[in-house]
């Protein structure tokens, strides 16, 4: 009979950056770590506003991906900022609940499907679940009375977000992160509205 050799576990090396431009372009490698939510939010100190047409990968944990979230690169942004400007607070939501969970400059707020991933919830500042099929008018009920408390749609809830962030004098750095669909049209379309309510609020308050 046959012995076999218990499995070793071996840990890889991080992939150099030449190795990974041999399958692929230099510029798609450099497109993953191009800096575009740290960029946004460097611009949103000296315009008040700016979006960006990637990023928003809020799951990822100090220590593992989630939720198809390999980096985390709103905590990242955030991080930077607290580094390199004067900046006291910075309001951030959803999945970095555990990252900033000891920092007192970061609050942590998540408006979620109660019914929805995560299923296991991880603990913000502020955590409001709301009930699978709550329909806009609803959710934007809710979410008034508590953008008031912290200082028709989805397009109406950016903008709110957004508008109420710049007549306070808040910076607002904004990414996609989320909403799939298997039809591309419509995944397409639905990822112009925070773009769509950021301009039009660039061109009422002329920023």
């Amino acid at each position: 009979m046959a012995s076999h050799q218990p499995f070793q576990v071996i840990h890889p090396k991080q992939v150099s950056r030449k190795l990974a431009c041999h399958a692929h372009t230099e510029e798609y490698v450099d497109k993953f770590f191009n800096g575009g939510t740290v960029l946004a939010s460097q611009l949103s100190m000296s315009r008040g506003l700016a979006t960006s047409t990637a990023g928003g990968t809020h799951h990822a944990f100090p220590d593992r991906g989630s939720g198809y979230c390999l980096i985390n690169d709103l905590a990242v942004a955030a991080i930077h900022l607290s580094d390199t400007t004067d900046i006291t607070r910075v309001l951030i939501g959803d999945g970095t609940a555990v990252i900033f969970k000891d920092t007192e400059h970061v609050f942590t707020f998540s408006m979620h499907c109660e019914q929805n991933f995560p299923f296991r919830k991880q603990k913000s500042d502020l955590d409001i679940g709301v009930d699978k099929g709550t329909g806009d008018e609803q959710f934007l009920r809710i979410l008034t009375l508590l953008l008031v408390f912290l200082f028709s749609g989805l397009f109406n809830r950016d903008y709110y977000v957004m508008d109420e962030a710049i007549r306070r004098g808040i910076p607002c750095s904004v990414v996609i992160g989320g909403g799939y669909s298997q039809n591309i049209d419509v995944l397409a379309k639905r990822h112009t509205i925070m773009h769509r309510a950021a301009t039009k609020i660039w061109s009422q308050r002329q920023l």
